[in-house]
């Protein structure tokens, strides 16, 4: 009779046994469900912010959200009109109000226009002073007046490098012009040969047609 009862608790034992391996089984299985539940959420989350990402890069680059236009002039080969330039700190005001107009004319459309003229402020101004008579005080006044007609347009100067004008040029040509948001860019590069190689892969890269040569308007060279 004991070995009989002795089995049937063996037996008894063995059974809660396996009643604590199924639970312990059942509790894992809920959380694997729980964790699966979450990452299935966590995914559709992540879809939706990807979804609107893209719903928001296409739009800006289909509604033409908050356009610019960009021009970049190299000052020491796109000088300034005579006439401008000696009346000081008022002609500075019209150089800039004259660029202004004849870029937005061009485009068609009134837009926010950012201006970066770079330059060698003492080389220019020496110059200026030998050949047109104009003396450093009047340039400085110019210079004034141009940089506070807008606040979006600046002459900056870049120092006696050689080539300090036309590296930030290129540059600056080179980032913006793939800007989705960035229409135009006006380039006036005077007869400096210095920007070849880089319209060039601008061109390859198909995005020329955004550059438009503005050496000549009617603030610069001749009327």
């Amino acid at each position: 009779m004991t070995g009989t009862l002795s089995l049937v608790d063996r037996f008894q034992e063995l059974a809660n046994s396996q009643k604590d391996l199924i639970a312990d089984a059942e509790r894992e299985v809920t959380v694997w469900k729980n964790a699966h539940r979450n990452c299935d959420s966590e995914i559709a989350a992540l879809k939706q912010e990807i979804a609107a990402l893209k719903r928001g890069k296409n739009t800006s680059q289909t509604d033409g959200s908050n356009p610019l236009l960009l021009c970049l002039i190299d000052g020491d080969g796109c000088i300034f009109n005579e006439n401008l330039l000696m009346l000081g700190a008022e002609g500075g005001r019209d150089a800039a109000f004259r660029l202004r107009q004849h870029i937005i004319t061009h485009y068609g459309s009134n837009q926010d226009l950012l201006v970066h003229i770079f330059f060698n402020r003492e080389g220019l101004g020496k110059t200026l002073k030998s050949f047109l008579g104009i003396q450093p005080g009047t340039f400085s006044a110019f210079i004034t007046g141009f940089n506070t007609a807008s606040p979006l347009m600046s002459m900056l100067d870049v120092g006696a490098g050689k080539e300090a004008a036309d590296a930030k040029i290129r540059e600056q040509m080179r980032i913006f012009v793939r800007f989705p948001h960035v229409k135009k860019i006006y380039f006036g590069g005077g007869h400096d040969n210095g920007y070849t190689n880089n319209l060039a892969a601008i061109h390859n890269e198909g995005f020329l047609d955004k550059v438009v040569s503005c050496s000549l308007t009617p603030a610069c060279g001749r009327d």
